[in-house]
């Protein structure tokens, strides 16, 4: 019998927003506070590997260093727990980080890029290329609903 990871990579991703807009009676905009789930494992290492990719993780080994562990512990213990390496999950939770920046922000690519950890915008049309076959910009268009600019704040 194979092994099953506990958490699906997707199920870990934590949104950068954290509120969500909405309209009053009179019609004017307010910003309601989203609940945001943190711990979505109770895992504190995990978690907390987690939270960092959402505010923009660009150096594993930093993240390790802080912590007293090695980059190949960190790498294993991910792996086991979600079938992907630490390097793996943190580049396809900043990829969906950046689908939401793209989607509801009006932030360029080159902030897009930095705020998800992605380095440059080079980095992005690279990234986006190869998993999508697209350009990020092509990716918005795809994304992109009416209404969706603003709908959410960042942190």
């Amino acid at each position: 019998m194979g092994f099953t990871p506990q958490f699906k990579p997707e199920e870990l991703y934590i949104s950068p927003f954290i509120s969500r807009r909405v309209y009053d009676e009179d019609g004017n905009i307010c910003y309601q506070p989203l609940e945001r789930n943190l711990n979505p494992t109770g895992i504190h290492l995990l978690d907390e590997f987690l939270q960092e990719i959402t505010a923009g993780l660009d150096s594993q080994a930093t993240f390790c260093h802080r912590r007293g562990i090695s980059s190949a512990h960190l790498s294993g213990f991910v792996q086991l727990l979600t079938g992907l390496s630490a390097k793996e999950l943190r580049l396809t939770l900043a990829l969906l980080l950046a689908d939401d920046l793209l989607r509801y922000t009006s932030l360029t690519l080159a902030q897009i890029a930095k705020r998800s950890g992605l380095g440059t915008n080079v980095n992005l049309c690279y990234l986006f290329q190869s998993r999508y076959g697209c350009t990020p910009l092509d990716r918005k268009r795809s994304l992109r609903k009416g209404g969706d600019v603003g709908k959410f704040r960042l942190k």
